[in-house]
């Protein structure tokens, strides 16, 4: 297998968007969640729970 382009190319032809990954504290994480989704509303947290790391998936074309 054999990719033609740069990272960035194929990374604007073929990504979907962004992940956001966080590293926090167990007892903050209401707050952040609250927080992300005032900053970047519709995005949801996609998982949780790895020694404090939290990723959220964020849209290409929004408005942030």
């Amino acid at each position: 297998m054999r990719c033609l382009g740069s990272n960035q190319h194929l990374k604007n032809k073929f990504g979907s968007g962004y992940r956001l990954v966080l590293n926090i504290k167990e007892e903050f994480a209401g707050h952040v969640q609250s927080f992300v989704a005032q900053l970047f509303p519709g995005s949801t947290l996609l998982e949780a729970g790895k020694k404090n790391h939290t990723t959220y998936p964020l849209s290409k074309c929004g408005t942030y």
